[in-house]
């Protein structure tokens, strides 16, 4: 069973628009309720209470608050399924997660159905919500599968909305074997080379509006906090970043689909990127975005039976394909052996290392 999520964009009117916003404000205060409830039951008397436990208090809360009514029953169960898992991942992995924190409206942003309350029209291009109302969708793309789950998510700078449908499919996409691995080596003068020789160019997409961020950013400085200027700025400087944001999401997805349709193996290098932006570099490496181009890779190989496999970079760049050391600097950019008589790039050398040692790890499996 596969799982997978198709964002759309949402175009509410003004007066779904306002549904939308006072249902995320009534989602946002159960949140910090809930919170403040299981936090103050623990400091009083050393009680820890779940959210399974939360939810039977929904009916009281409706009854209280009878504005509560006016949402969706699964809607509430979820935002307490959400204070929930936020508690779990605290405690099952200290150090890394933080404690949960209280959220403003601002930080606040999803609100999800779950098995009842939603209906996709995919003739007319309508996404019906319960409590809500039938809100205009753009349907770019095909949806497969079974609608599980719909996220509806805000963001709050760009006042923008969009609907997350999560869907279950039976079976993953099949694309015929076609005898072909493929080794890939990431770097920055070419994104990325493959064992075959193929260079696939870096497009640099924050690089390149460096230019246009700056002049935002200093028109941005030069307005007065708080004020409509200073607002339309920050939301046009808001809009830039997302559009580089996308752009790079895009790239990534049009690269790891075609090379997942060409080969039936595919091994890149285990990078530890979190360490290599410590460096002079850190601004190009994660403008490249490796790490969502190789976990693009790695789902849509799942999910058409392709192997993925990461392995070890420690000295691919250093080694021949056959063997044997062939130590290199950054300034060397070809890769000669003596030994074999291989003459190839050095990007195209470490690619072939990285192909031979997913072959041999699959070997021993």
């Amino acid at each position: 069973m596969i799982i997978r999520t198709f964002k759309f964009a949402l175009y509410p009117n003004k007066k779904q628009k306002y549904i939308l916003r006072w249902t995320l404000q009534r989602c946002c205060e159960l949140y910090n309720a809930a919170l403040e409830h299981r936090i103050g039951a623990y400091k009083r008397s050393g009680v820890s209470i779940t959210g399974f436990a939360q939810g039977y208090e929904i009916p009281e809360i409706r009854k209280v608050r009878t504005e509560y009514k006016s949402l969706n029953s699964r809607m509430l169960h979820n935002v307490l399924a959400q204070v929930d898992n936020s508690f779990r991942n605290f405690f099952r992995r200290p150090g890394t997660v933080g404690f949960p924190k209280f959220k403003s409206r601002k930080n606040f942003s999803t609100f999800t159905y779950n098995q009842n309350g939603y209906k996709l029209d995919m003739d007319c291009n309508r996404l019906y919500l319960d409590k809500i109302g039938t809100l205009r969708i753009r349907l770019h793309r095909q949806v497969a599968g079974k609608i599980k789950e719909v996220k509806i998510v805000h963001n709050a700078v760009l006042n923008d909305w969009s609907a997350c449908l999560v869907c279950e499919l039976s079976n993953g996409i099949a694309h015929p074997k076609t005898g072909k691995d493929v080794g890939i080596d990431v770097g920055l003068t070419h994104f990325a080379t493959t064992s075959a020789g193929e260079e696939i160019g870096n497009p640099r997409f924050y690089r390149t509006a460096e230019k246009t961020l700056r002049v935002l950013q200093r028109s941005l400085e030069r307005k007065t906090r708080g004020s409509k200027n200073w607002n339309e700025a920050r939301c046009a400087l808001a809009a830039h970043h997302k559009k580089i944001s996308d752009s790079r999401k895009d790239f990534a997805h049009k690269i790891s689909t075609d090379i997942v349709r060409k080969y039936d193996m595919i091994v890149v290098e285990d990078l530890n990127v979190r360490a290599m932006v410590r460096g002079r570099f850190a601004k190009s490496i994660l403008d490249a975005g490796w790490s969502q181009f190789t976990n693009y890779l790695e789902y849509k190989s799942e999910e058409c039976g392709r192997d993925f496999m990461r392995v070890n970079p420690y000295g691919t760049s250093q080694r021949c394909v056959c063997g044997e050391p062939n130590p290199k600097s950054l300034k060397d950019r070809e890769h000669i052996c003596t030994i074999c008589g291989l003459h190839v790039s050095r990007d195209q050398a470490a690619a072939m290392e990285i192909l031979r040692l997913g072959q041999s790890q699959r070997a021993l499996t």
